[in-house]
C-alpha cells in the first residue's frame, strides 16, 4: 500500500529540506529530492505519511498527481523574497492546480521571518517589519482556500514566538495543521471506556438510493441501517419505560396538561410547590438516564464510520432527541394557539 504525502512546493534556497528536517528527526538536509517517512503519532491515531520536495518548474509533482497520493499541499517560500511566493502562487494556479483542488490540507508558509529586523531588533510580531506585498499574499491565500503561516524554521528561538493576528505560529503551527487531517491508512488509538471493536470484514457501500435517503452504514453488522433505525436498536430501556408508563395508567393528555419544566425551573418560582413530586423526579431522573445510555450505545456504533454516514448519523440522533423533549417543528406555543381557534 503506497503511503499518503504532503508536497512541499517552494524555490531553491526557501527551507524545504530544512522544514522537512524539523517535521523528520531522522531526515538530513543533504537528502533533497527523497522522500522522506513522517511518523506521526498523536493521542487520536498514527500514520505513517510521505514528505516530497519539489521546485515549482519540477515534473515530479505532476507524476505525484497521477499517483492520487497526494493529500496535503505545502507552498514554501521567502518571505523577503517576492519572486519566491510569485513563483509558488502561479505553481499553485498552473501545473499544481489539480493537486491543490484535491488536497485536504492546503498551507502557504511564508518562511525566515528571523530576517526581517529593525533597528537590529527581530520584529516578529510587527505589521510594518513585513514587506508591502506580504498582505497580498495573504489575501491570495485567504481567496485560494490556504492556511497562511508565517515561520523561522532555522531559528527556533524565534520561530517559538511567531504570531500572527494573536495566533501562534512557526512550525508547531505547521505540525499541528498536518495532525488535524485523518490521513489514508491512519490507525486509531483505542478509545478510553469504549467497547472493544469486532473485527469484521469491510462493508459494502450503500447505493445511490441509500444515500439520497441518508442512511449509514454499520460497520460491525456490514449491512445498511436507515437513519431512523439508530436509535431504536438501542433504546429498548425506554421501549421498556414507556410500557410500564402505560400499565400504569399514565396517559399523553396527562403529561400534556403538566407545566413546562423550563417554566418551573426559573429562579425564585413557586409554582414547583404541589406541581412536581419526589416520583415525578425520581421518573424523569431515570428517563434522561435510559436516554444518555442510548446516546453512548449509539455513538460507540458510528465511531468508526466514515465522515458522511457518520453525520446522517448524527442527523438522525439529533431528531430522535427532539422527539424526545417534544422540539418539533411546530414550536411550543403552537397547540395552544390552536386550541384557541
Amino acid at each position: 500500500m503506497s503511503l499518503p504525502c504532503a508536497l512541499i512546493v517552494g524555490c531553491t534556497g526557501v527551507g524545504k529540506a530544512s522544514l522537512t528536517a524539523k517535521l523528520c528527526p531522522f531526515f538530513k538536509p543533504d537528502q533533497a529530492g527523497q522522500t522522506a517517512i513522517w511518523h506521526i503519532s498523536n493521542k487520536y491515531y498514527d500514520a505513517d505519511v510521505g514528505l516530497i520536495t519539489s521546485h515549482p518548474e519540477a515534473q515530479q509533482s505532476q507524476a505525484t498527481a497521477a499517483s492520487g497520493r497526494v493529500e496535503a499541499v505545502v507552498i514554501l517560500h521567502d518571505c523577503t523574497t517576492h519572486d519566491s511566493f510569485v513563483a509558488t502562487r502561479d505553481w499553485a494556479e498552473g501545473p499544481g492546480a489539480e493537486l491543490v483542488e484535491h488536497a485536504a490540507i492546503c498551507l502557504c508558509i511564508a518562511n525566515k521571518v528571523d530576517l526581517l529586523r529593525k533597528n537590529g531588533a527581530i520584529e516578529v510580531t510587527a505589521a510594518d517589519a513585513r514587506p508591502a506585498w506580504a498582505d497580498a499574499a495573504r489575501a491570495w491565500c485567504c481567496d485560494h482556500m490556504f492556511e497562511y503561516i508565517e515561520a523561522s524554521v532555522c531559528d527556533e528561538q524565534v520561530d517559538q514566538k511567531l504570531e500572527c493576528e494573536g495566533e501562534a505560529q512557526g512550525v508547531a503551527r505547521i505540525s499541528a495543521a498536518l495532525h488535524a487531517h485523518t490521513w489514508s491508512g491512519l490507525k486509531m488509538h483505542p478509545r478510553p471506556f469504549a467497547k472493544p471493536m469486532e473485527a469484521m470484514p469491510q462493508p459494502a457501500m450503500p447505493s445511490a438510493s441509500d444515500a439520497a435517503s441518508g442512511g449509514h452504514m454499520d460497520s460491525r453488522a456490514g449491512s445498511y441501517v436507515p437513519p431512523e433505525a439508530l436509535l431504536e436498536a438501542s433504546q429498548p430501556a425506554a421501549q421498556a419505560s414507556v410500557r410500564e408508563s402505560i400499565s400504569n395508567g399514565d396517559s399523553q393528555d396527562s403529561l400534556a396538561n403538566e407545566p413546562p419544566l423550563n417554566c418551573l425551573l426559573k429562579p425564585g418560582n413557586d409554582l414547583l410547590d404541589g406541581v412536581i413530586s419526589d416520583e415525578d423526579v425520581e421518573r424523569d431522573a431515570a428517563h434522561m438516564e435510559n436516554l444518555f445510555a442510548q446516546l453512548t450505545v449509539a455513538r460507540d456504533r458510528v465511531h468508526e464510520l466514515p465522515n458522511e454516514h457518520r453525520r446522517a448519523a448524527a442527523a438522525a440522533m439529533a431528531q430522535q432527541l427532539m422527539q424526545q423533549f417534544s422540539l418539533d417543528e411546530s414550536g411550543p406555543d403552537d397547540s395552544d394557539s390552536d386550541a384557541s381557534v
